[in-house]
């Protein structure tokens, strides 16, 4: 390993959501730094871009990579964020779909990158990595429903959930607006708006089945009881505004409860 160069980081042409190259993954394999590589899997760099590319090894000795490995479909449960441990996605340029955990993470030291330049064919698309980012803050970031209201909705989760894998792929994200944070007492209902909401290109018949879908959660939720559905809609992401996300709850797939928390100050991100 070259120690002393952080200028031939930034010269090789690394960035947020650049591919290890096949030669890097196999010394890294070799100097036993990440043993979960297997022969299909691939390593993205998740620091951001003026942390990776600094001139100081003293104020940035590491940066971060993410494992990928590759499934053979997209689970529309582990799309957009919608899950916080697993998240699925495409990469170019062959489209081929991978899946990251939140635990597969590893810090390295940063001088391995100056002898190397990323993948010559992997790349990852700009949405894809805004997902990905965002996913990685959240678990640090996402607020949780009140006991009260997972347990009234406990008995359809596994409905929603169902719906999701089959027909939520193009779904961005399940937003929930309760009438109170609290825990409220068995004797009052959680009032609730549902807002579903979809990247802006999407084709007419996705969008058709995607309004099917909403109906679908919208009556599991209903069928709760103690929880009463007010409102719900179907938006785009452009429509969605910040005061939505202020005041709403990303509903997660695999979500934890966290009594006397309502929604962040700083609004959860698509």
């Amino acid at each position: 390993m070259i120690a002393g160069n952080p200028q031939a980081i930034k010269e090789g042409g690394w960035r947020q959501g650049s591919i290890l190259p096949n030669e890097l993954v196999e010394v890294l394999r070799t100097e036993a730094l990440v043993n979960e590589f297997d022969s299909n899997a691939v390593a993205l760099v998740v620091t951001q871009d003026c942390d990776l590319v600094s001139l100081s090894y003293v104020s940035e000795p590491f940066f971060e990579i993410v494992i990928l490995n590759p499934v053979e479909s997209i689970d529309g449960n582990l799309t957009f964020g919608k899950n916080p441990r697993k998240l699925q996605f495409c990469l170019q340029p062959d489209n081929t779909a991978f899946e990251v955990s939140i635990h597969s993470r590893h810090s390295i030291d940063r001088k391995w990158l100056e002898s190397y330049k990323p993948h010559p064919e992997h790349s990852t698309p700009m949405a894809v990595l805004r997902v990905l980012r965002d996913w990685i803050a959240r678990r640090y970031t996402r607020s949780a429903f009140p006991d009260n209201f997972n347990e009234r909705c406990s008995k359809v989760k596994p409905k929603i959930e169902a719906c999701l894998k089959k027909r939520g792929s193009n779904l961005s994200g399940i937003f929930v607006r309760l009438n109170s944070w609290d825990e409220l007492g068995d004797e009052d209902d959680y009032q609730v708006i549902v807002v579903a909401t979809h990247p802006v290109a999407l084709q007419e018949d996705e969008l058709i089945d995607l309004y099917e879908f909403l109906d679908d959660v919208v009556e599991n939720f209903d069928s709760c009881e103690g929880i009463q559905v007010i409102a719900h809609d179907l938006v785009s992401e452009a429509v969605f505004s910040l005061d939505d996300l202020r005041n709403s709850l990303k509903w997660e797939c695999d979500h934890l409860s966290l009594r006397d928390e309502g929604p962040g100050i700083i609004a959860p991100s698509l």
